[in-house]
């Protein structure tokens, strides 16, 4: 019992630090986001025009859930999704239709979520037989 209550009391101290790491993760996050978003714009087009990012961020989030938020995960898998960009930028220029090497980078992220979708699937099978 005199765990439990210093364990709370512990809990109650530290987690007025956590709230405030929090908030400083939070504002930093943002102020790459708005650097990042400032080098998009003024770093390639040097304007803003409408459908500049092309839809990548539905790439950004198939690499969060592909990686599942482990930061080495999603490094493997935010270059490998570059990689297939960059490949479709490359098939383009041996004179493959660009509205097929545009559609690379989405289909490999499908492929992918498909993929993650189906251990998840496979290891709820195999937890609930165990059961």
């Amino acid at each position: 019992m005199l765990a439990v209550l210093v364990g709370l009391l512990v809990g109650l101290i530290f987690a007025i630090f956590v709230v405030e790491l929090k908030s400083d993760e939070f504002i930093v996050g943002i102020a790459i986001n708005m650097f990042a978003g400032a080098h998009l714009s003024l770093g390639y087009l040097t304007l803003f025009t409408e459908n500049m990012s092309a839809n990548r961020g539905f790439i950004a989030l198939a690499v969060i859930i592909f990686g599942r938020a482990n930061p080495v995960k999603t490094f493997v898998a935010a270059l490998m999704f570059g990689f297939f960009d960059a490949l479709g930028i490359r098939l383009q220029v041996m004179g493959i239709p660009s509205q097929f090497t545009q559609m690379i980078p989405y289909v490999a992220t499908i492929v992918a979520l498909l993929i993650v979708t189906k251990r998840q699937i496979t290891k709820i099978k195999i937890k609930k037989e165990t059961e």
